[in-house]
């Protein structure tokens, strides 16, 4: 009597099935995260920016009186476009400075919008979080805000305001 051996190594159509949905949980786990790991890396990028602006503003304040209306003749260059308006693009974000209460209180914002970045239009429609850094010469401590659009957007700004 002879009695064969399966000799056929494999892996069952089951375990093939577990492995690909241990994966796709994982997957659909890490990319969220991943976003917003690389969003807020842009806005850490983004904000020295802000920081240099609003400095700009501050000695801008103290040579005119004023803050300035636009990125002009603030003492900080940028490109072409953005020194001829108040707000420019850069990665992903529409940056720019805006009189808040007159002269006395202003901030400088980061609004992101990505795809629509280059499109004041599009990305005032568009955005998913704003990012505003106030300052004032009325005695009040300087500011800082975060305002979502979308749970993306309010998953973001949970985060930045509690790092600030």
């Amino acid at each position: 009597m002879t009695y064969q051996k399966n000799t056929r190594r494999g892996f069952t159509l089951i375990e093939l099935l577990v492995v690909v949905l241990i994966i796709g949980i994982l997957a659909a786990v890490a990319v969220p995260q991943y976003k917003q790991a690389v969003v807020r890396s842009r806005l850490a990028a983004v904000k020295p920016i802000l920081a240099s602006i609003k400095q700009a503003e501050e000695s801008y304040y103290l040579e005119n009186g004023s803050y300035s209306n636009t990125l002009a003749p603030l003492a900080i260059s940028f490109s072409d476009e953005a020194n001829n308006s108040s707000y420019f693009p850069i990665n992903d974000f529409f940056m720019g400075n805006i009189n808040g209460d007159g002269d006395l209180k202003k901030y400088v914002y980061a609004l992101y919008c990505p795809g629509d970045s280059n499109n004041l239009e599009k990305c005032s429609a568009n955005w998913i979080f704003l990012y505003q850094m106030w300052f004032s010469h009325s005695g009040k401590p300087d500011n800082i805000e975060c305002s979502w659009n979308t749970s993306f957007g309010k998953s973001i700004c949970a985060k930045e305001i509690t790092r600030n």
